[in-house]
């Protein structure tokens, strides 16, 4: 409606105003003014001068200075003609007086389209030098209407506007130097105009007065506008500098300014009782701003004030503009005598359009005085911006400074005194920037809330959580920094996001400091709270929030330091807490929340409660030290998800409970911490309660005194890298867990008294990994554990340590009961004083791997290393060292199953008080034992020190046939052990056993070493006096003999503890008469000396008597034990003697004789093999005597004795010298042919097998098709037979490979166990391979492979050629022929090694073989081998027969038609195969066939050898020269003297025919007389082997002479045939022809083969 009114008289105005713009005088008054005005111009340099005087009586002037106007009125007449002249300055002088515009038509005064008119005073009486008495010296316009239109107008000095209404609009107007408008009408209106007012003022004389403006500048310079209201509105097209300014010591006083999009500017002025509303920007500057409130009865009046804010931003949604606010450099004061309270802020800012942006700053500003219900700033706005630096603010009474429901607030550098305020700051979805202030306590404020969210519902009702989670709000975003609180309020916060740095706070009395409701997160660092109220709830109360602190300093309070609820979460680091005492409350209350603590320091904190007490929450504290704590728990927790300690040092607490009790958590963690010199005795420093996980790792516990240190009920428990150092009280205690790991624990010098280190008790699993026990104290136990199922040791170090026994009980350091499973890996107990049993196992079974128990001692005599009743132990790879001690021994079992496997037992010494200075084994007399065992194996027991056993002794074994016991039941095993260097002080160098023999089972010492162990008596087992044992039963007649006997323990030792003197009576039986004399013995040795007299088989009889002795013996009760009974048998006379019956004596035979045991009687010695005389037996050189028998003289192998019995080689001995020995004196089965290894290289078994037989083998199997038409065969086979012939002589080098041997080198063997039986399998598939490998064309596919690369086929080598072309030409034929050199090359090798087997040897009366006296001919291999050889000769001999039957059907032409016949019946048989399978169906008939086929075949092959045509069965002929040679050179080892005889003359023979007969065909002559060429070589190497030259040096020179013969007659052969052949041909002069002929064939038969 207002609006409706406003445009409607408007119109109106405008109306008016165009009809006074009208003429309305008379045409003829016209006509006659504007002369008048013409004529009474003043024209002067374009300035006209207009005077108007109301003083003048003449109503008819002309403006002239004389003849003024008389009122301005005419101005409106006047004017209008004066529009035109451009560039003209009006001056309309104005006389002092009062001017009554009403006067003018419709009391208007219009000013239009002017340029510049300058309304000025003047003094007409000084003027017209009239001296009359008026003295008003001011010019006053009355009931005016002052209309101004697109003009400049200039009001000069004492002019004074009493303006009814006024409307300005496109001009420029200036009020200078003492104008004053005073304003009282209505709607006037300001557009598109410059108003300036210098030194001037504008009243509105109704307050209810307002001035509309639009796009318009309002200036005041040292002048005053009071008492109105202006509002501005925007035009279509805003001006950029529109609005108003004050400036210069201008005055506002009681004002309304509704700016709208336009500004306001006040710099040095006075501001009084003025508002703002609705502006773009204000700014304020170095002005001073009074605010009154009076009470005023008028109470609309006083609603009308109330209700206006100084400055009120709440309208610029409707413009949609950004708006500003600036004060700086001001003062304002609000000024109430009365004290009264308003309701209004001082600065209002409102916006609900959110683009809109406003920005309200504040700077070096003091306010004072405000009194009001409201807040003394109101903020709703999101895109509002308030900023307020370095403002004071003083004396001021408010429900709130600053109310902000949206925007951003930015406080710095302020300043509060005598205030009071409920809430300092109240937000809601706002953004708070507060830093660089301080509010002490010496300011005097009471402010209750410093920082809080919308109170309304936190004060009507109390249920404030409800009310708060409620809320709707939006997020408010705060940062406090560097400011100092003390006697401050609290701080609540609610959906916030607050930042507090460098911020100090002190002395708060209230509940909670700080709040944080619903979903708040505030992190503050580098901050300092300091509070001393026994009444507060907490410092903090945290509910549905997030607090994280940095870098901040807690001290002198009294209350709980956080309270957290409802998911809420606590991070704090790099944070100290000193000097805080908590009454009756916990530090930190924690509940279904999170607490992460990391980087701080607890210094001096004292609590009646816990420092923290967590319920179903999250704790984790981390880095950080807590000092001096006291006297209740730190962490008391019930129902935690998760507890993590890492980093965290605990120094010099102490606690009157639990240090740290968690109970019923999912997973607590600690690692790295330090918990150093805290006590609680009688408590513990953690005790956990059916905990899921409790992980403690890398963790340091020193100089702590707690019982135990950590407790466990039904839990979880792992310990990883523990440190314990100088603590007291205990260490672990587990009942009923889960399961409890340690890993990487030490516990170090700890000198105090420790009552125990772990006790568990009903455990289902416990695992002790990488502990290190040193240099600590024990007088009670180490361990305790019961009824544990899974128990387990690994990397455990115990060293260093004192293991004292001063309550003298029964309780062993380590103690085992109903334990199922307990295990020890690389467990390390090293260099202990140990004064009680280290274990002790009841019912339990303990396995001990890569176990060290060494450097110990071990003191009184019922202790021990391992105290074992009813148990099963077990230890493996182990090593048991350097202990002593005056126990009994290192094992104390009774009743046990015992089980040690490579385990090392060196250099323990028990020699005081030991039954066995490693394993002591008690058995339970009448007792079911079960299926106990006794294992041992794969051990060393070395340098060992004992008593009664150096290693182990037996008691309480009565019942030996009782198989039950563990060390005779069949599950016992004990072998590969090695006892090397123990020693016994009394008895048993190893085994000492009560009355029983240990080794009833044989299965028990399979394979043992007992080596060098000492006793004084039995250097490897001992028990008690068992019997008497004769050294010698035999005697010798008419000497007086030494008897000797000795008394023997349940093993067989001499039983040395004994010494005493016993009568003996001595009885011949041939004539029953009886001598008692007295036999003394010394440490279980007796002996008599007595002339025995009688022919071989005279018999004594010597037994003890019992009777008085006139000796005193201390060993009487020893010596009433001794009885024996023994028989003495006369054997007669000395070696080579014989008895004489007719005088009881004996004599030796006649020279050249001796006495022959096995003949009985004199036998003639042979002078050529031995020499006899008397007394004096010598074999001669190359001869040996076997078991002293001149009967028995055998000759040695080739030069292996000398005389006497003597072995050539140091590496012989035995029967023949034909057995082998190394240097160390131990049997070896290898040889080298026949001869004993000086070296063994087993690296040779490759070269020998791979290199040297496969390349032999590639080579065979390229040659053996020219193998018997070159040399290259016959020289194979005469270095075979060179190597068979010279089998016995030493020095052979290389040729052993012709016999595929693989003794290559003399002297040298590969393995000390390869005997003659395994050499036989090797030589055998040697053969086996060479000959598959030869009988294939591998070599030369690959060489044609090869060569096709390279030529064409035409270009092959000739020997290539010849090769192929023979495959074409004669097909299988030629391939069996291959075949066959090939046999005839291995016929030898294969007859030797044969024939080796079947040879024997015997010596006294035991059958050898006769090349290996370690092989009994008649065993289980051997008789393999001989079954073997026996095979092979069968088919070597079946072979040669039908070798030969195809030579006599070769021979015998009716025979040969007989096969032509069956050859017809082959080759119909060959066209039709299935018609002859028809056919033959008798069985007969088909063998019959088929044999016929084989003569066929080898008649087909005969006929390609190399032989004429009655001489081909010449190859049985060399076949049965090389037999005859191999038996030789076997059968003839023992007596070669007459070999090489025998082998010359075969040679001889042979060598004759082959010349005479001449086998070979006449066509291959070369071959003929290269063939008797070899022979006549083979011959002169056996002259020369037997000539009395090569017999002068020694055997092994000889040797190397005959193999460097072979090989060099090897090479003259292959130079001799070579260079023979090719002169041969070349000297008949058709070689070109035949090569040519050759090339021809090849060429063609090239074809063939590319086809194929």
């Amino acid at each position: 409606m207002n609006k409706i009114l406003y445009y409607l008289l408007l119109f109106i105005f405008f109306f008016v105003h165009y009809l006074n713009s009208q003429p309305q005088q008379p045409q003829e008054q016209q006509r006659e003014q504007q002369p008048r005005l013409q004529q009474s111009q003043d024209i002067n340099n374009d300035i006209i001068n207009i005077y108007v005087n109301s003083n003048y009586t003449n109503s008819n002037g002309n403006g002239t200075i004389v003849n003024p106007f008389q009122n301005l009125c005419v101005l409106n007449n006047l004017l209008p003609r004066l529009n035109n002249l451009n560039n003209t300055i009006i001056i309309i002088n104005i006389g002092y007086g009062f001017y009554d515009i009403k006067k003018c038509t419709f009391s208007q005064l219009i000013i239009k389209n002017y340029n510049n008119i300058t309304f000025i005073p003047y003094d007409f009486n000084n003027e017209n030098n009239n001296n009359n008495n008026n003295n008003n010296n001011k010019i006053v316009l009355k009931n005016t209407y002052l209309i101004i239109t697109n003009s400049t107008i200039n009001f000069q000095n004492e002019i004074i506007l009493n303006l009814n209404g006024f409307s300005f609009s496109f001009s420029h107007i200036e009020f200078n130097d003492g104008v004053e408008i005073n304003f009282q009408g209505t709607l006037p209106t300001i557009n598109y105009c410059n108003l300036k007012f210098k030194n001037s003022k504008f009243n509105f004389l109704y307050s209810t007065s307002h001035m509309e403006c639009t796009n318009s500048l309002i200036e005041f310079i040292g002048s005053t506008l009071g008492g109105g209201e202006i509002i501005f509105y925007s035009g279509l097209e805003p001006i950029k500098d529109s609005g108003i300014i004050f400036r210069d010591n201008s005055f506002s006083i009681k004002n309304n300014l509704k700016m709208a999009v336009y500004k306001l500017h006040v710099e040095n002025s006075v501001w009084i009782d003025s508002t703002v509303s609705s502006f773009s920007s204000i700014h304020f500057n170095e002005t001073n701003i009074f605010k009154s409130q009076n009470q005023n009865d008028n109470q609309q009046q006083q609603q009308i004030e109330e209700d206006n804010p100084m400055f009120s931003l709440s309208n610029q949604d409707l413009f949609k503009i950004n708006v500003i606010l600036n004060i700086v450099n001001c003062k304002i004061n609000y000024i109430d005598p009365h004290q009264g309270e308003t309701s209004y802020s001082m600065i209002s800012i409102f916006s609900s359009f959110q683009p809109v942006i406003q920005m309200i700053s504040i700077s070096n500003v003091e306010i004072s005085g405000f009194n009001s219900k409201q807040p003394l700033i109101f903020q709703k706005g999101e895109s509002s911006s308030l900023e307020i630096n370095n403002v004071l603010i003083e004396n001021c009474t408010s429900l709130q400074f600053i109310d902000s429901q949206s925007g951003d607030i930015k406080l710095s550098q302020m300043k509060f005194r005598n205030n009071k305020f409920k809430i300092l700051i109240e937000i809601r979805n706002s953004n708070l920037y507060f830093y660089e202030t301080g509010i002490l306590c010496s300011d005097n404020n009471d402010i209750g809330l410093m920082v809080s969210f919308d109170t309304t519902t936190y004060l009507l009702t109390e249920d404030v959580e409800t009310a708060i989670t409620t809320t709707t709000y939006g997020r408010n975003n705060i940062l406090l920094e560097n400011l100092v609180f003390q006697c401050s309020g609290l701080f609540n916060f609610i959906k916030s996001d607050i930042r507090i740095e460098s911020v100090r706070m002190e002395s708060s009395f209230k509940n909670s400091l700080i709040s944080l409701y619903n979903d708040c997160s505030a992190q503050i660092s580098n901050s300092q709270l300091l509070s001393n109220s026994f009444e507060s709830k907490s410092l903090f109360y945290i509910n549905s929030s997030q607090l994280f602190i940095f870098n901040s300093d807690f001290s002198g309070s009294t209350a709980s330091f956080v309270s957290a609820w409802k998911d809420s979460i606590i991070y704090l680091e790099s944070t100290s807490w000193n000097k805080l005492f908590s009454k009756g409350k916990p530090n930190f209350i924690i509940e279904e929340s999170y607490l992460h603590i990391t980087n701080s320091t607890f210094d001096g904190v004292q609590s009646s409660s816990a420092l923290i007490e967590s319920y179903k929450s999250y704790i984790d504290i981390s880095n950080t030290t807590i000092n001096a704590f006291g006297s209740k728990s730190i962490l008391y927790s019930e129902s935690s998800q998760y507890v993590i300690l890492s980093d965290l040092v605990l120094n010099g607490c102490f606690s009157q409970d639990q240090l740290f009790y968690i109970y019923q958590a999912q997973t607590v963690d600690i690692k790295r911490c330090i918990f150093n010199n805290n006590r609680g005795y009688g408590y513990n420093l953690f005790k956990f309660i059916n905990c899921t996980t409790v992980n403690i790792e890398f963790t340091k516990f020193i100089g702590n005194s707690f019982s135990p240190l950590i407790q466990s009920y039904q839990s979880s428990l792992i310990l990883q890298s523990i440190t314990l150092i100088g603590n007291s009280g205990s260490f672990i205690n587990s009942i009923g867990d889960v399961i409890v790991k340690v890993y990487n624990l030490t516990y170090t010098d700890n000198l105090i008294t420790y009552d125990y280190l772990f006790v568990s008790e009903n455990t289902r699993s416990i695992i002790l990994n990488s502990i290190t026990i040193n240099n600590n104290y024990f007088n009670n136990f180490l361990f305790i554990f019961d009824n544990v199922s899974n128990l387990f040791f690994n990397d455990f170090t115990l060293s260093n340590n004192l293991l004292s026994e001063i309550d003298k009980n029964d309780t062993p350091m380590i103690l085992f009961q109903n334990c199922q499973i307990t295990s020890f890996i690389n467990f390390n107990i090293i260099n202990n004083s140990i004064s009680k049993s280290l274990f002790k196992s009841t019912n339990s079974r303990l396995v001990f791997a890569r176990l060290i128990f060494s450097s110990n001692q071990i003191t009184g005599i019922d202790n021990s290393f391992i105290d074992s009743l009813t148990s099963n132990i077990i230890i493996t790879n182990s090593i048991i060292s350097n202990n002593n001690g005056n126990c009994k021994s290192l094992i104390n079992l009774n009743a046990c199953s015992l089980t040690i496997d490579s385990t090392n037992f060196q250099g323990n010494y028990f020699i005081q008080n030991g039954d066995g200075s490693i394993i002591s084994y008690k058995s339970i007399i009448n007792e079911k034992i079960g299926n106990n065992f006794f294992q041992i194996s794969n051990s060393i027991f070395y340098n060992n020190f004992g008593k009664f056993g150096a290693v182990f002794s037996f008691y309480n074994f009565s019942l030996l046939n009782d198989t039950k016991y563990p060390i005779i039941n069949n599950n016992s095993i004990f072998n590969n052990n090695s006892f090397i260097s123990n020693t016994a002080t009394q008895q048993g160098g190893v085994f000492y056993t009560k009355n029983f023999l240990f080794n009833l089972n044989s299965t028990l010492f399979n394979s043992n070493i007992f080596l060098n162990n000492i006793a004084f008596c039995g250097i490897n087992f001992s028990s008690e006096f068992n019997k008497v044992i004769f050294k010698n039963k035999n005697v010798i007649n008419g000497l007086n003999s030494l008897i000797e006997y000795n008394l023997l323990d349940y093993y067989g030792n001499i039983f040395t503890p004994l010494s005493t003197t016993v009568n003996i009576s001595i009885t011949r039986v041939s004539n029953m008469k009886s001598i008692i004399i007295p036999s003394v013995i010394i440490v279980g040795v007796g002996n008599f000396k007595y002339q025995f007299i009688g022919d071989f088989g005279e018999n004594y009889i010597i037994e003890t008597i019992n009777g008085d002795n006139d000796d005193d013996n201390d060993n009487d009760d020893d010596k009433s034990n001794i009885s024996f009974k023994e028989t003495i048998m006369v054997l007669g006379c000395l070696q080579y003697q014989y008895f004489n019956e007719t005088n009881d004596s004996c004599n030796y035979c006649s020279v050249d004789f001796s006495y022959s045991p096995s003949l009985k009687k004199c036998y003639q010695c042979d002078p050529d093999k031995i020499s006899c005389l008397t007394s004096s037996v010598v074999t001669n050189d190359g001869y040996y005597l076997v078991n002293q028998d001149v009967s028995m003289v055998e000759e040695c192998p080739v030069a292996m004795c000398l005389s006497n019995n003597t072995c050539l080689s140091n590496n012989s001995f035995g029967n023949l010298c034909f057995s082998c020995k190394d240097q160390f004196g131990n049997v070896i089965q290898s040889k080298n042919g026949i001869r004993c290894c000086s070296s063994f290289k087993p690296n040779l078994i490759i070269p020998i097998l791979i290199i040297v037989y496969l390349i032999f083998g590639l080579s065979l199997s390229l040659l053996k098709y020219n193998l018997l038409e070159k040399p290259i065969g016959q020289i194979i086979i005469f270095l075979q037979i060179n190597s068979v012939v010279f089998f016995s002589y030493s020095g052979v080098y290389i040729l052993p490979l012709f016999r595929m041997s693989i003794d290559l080198f003399d002297g040298v063997c590969l393995f000390k166990g390869l005997n003659a039986n395994y050499k036989f399998f090797i030589s055998l598939f040697i053969i086996t391979s060479l000959f598959f490998i030869g009988s294939t064309d591998i070599t030369l596919n690959l060489l044609e492979f090869t060569l096709k690369r390279i030529f064409k086929f035409s270009n092959y080598p000739n020997f290539l050629n010849k090769i192929l072309i023979g495959k074409v030409n004669q097909g299988k034929i030629y391939k069996w022929k291959s075949i066959w050199s090939l046999y005839q090359i291995f016929i030898i090798p294969l007859l030797f090694n044969s024939i080796c087997f079947l040879i024997s040897k015997t010596i006294n009366n035991i059958d050898y073989l006769s090349i290996d006296f370690s092989i009994n001919y008649k065993s289980k291999i051997n008789q393999l081998c001989i079954t073997l050889s026996i095979i092979i000769i069968l088919m070597i001999s079946l072979i040669s027969i039908i070798s030969i039957i195809s030579f006599l059907i070769f021979k015998f032409k009716t025979l040969k038609r007989i096969l032509k016949i069956n050859n017809s019946n082959n080759n119909s048989n060959d066209n039709n195969n299935n018609n002859q399978n028809s056919n033959n169906r008798k069985l007969k008939s088909y063998f019959i066939s088929k044999l016929n086929l084989i003569f066929l075949n080898f008649y087909r092959l005969q006929l390609q050898l190399n032989y004429k045509r009655n001489f081909k069965y010449w190859d049985n002929l060399i076949l049965l020269k090389s037999l005859l040679l191999v038996i030789l050179s076997i059968s003839f080892i023992f007596n070669f003297s007459h070999f090489m005889t025998f082998v010359i003359t075969i040679q001889i023979i042979y060598t004759t025919i082959h010349f005479l007969f001449n086998p070979i065909k006449k066509e291959l002559l070369p071959i003929t007389n290269f063939n008797n060429l070899t022979n006549l070589l083979q011959l002169i190497i056996f002259i020369i082997s037997d000539s009395t030259l090569l017999k002068s040096v020694s055997l092994f020179n000889q040797g190397k002479i005959l193999t460097s013969l072979s090989f060099l007659f090897s090479l003259f052969i292959c130079f001799s045939y070579y260079y023979y052949y090719y002169y041969y041909y070349f000297k008949r002069n058709n070689f070109s022809t035949t090569t040519t002929t050759s090339t021809n064939n090849f060429d063609f038969k090239s074809n063939q083969l590319k086809k194929l």
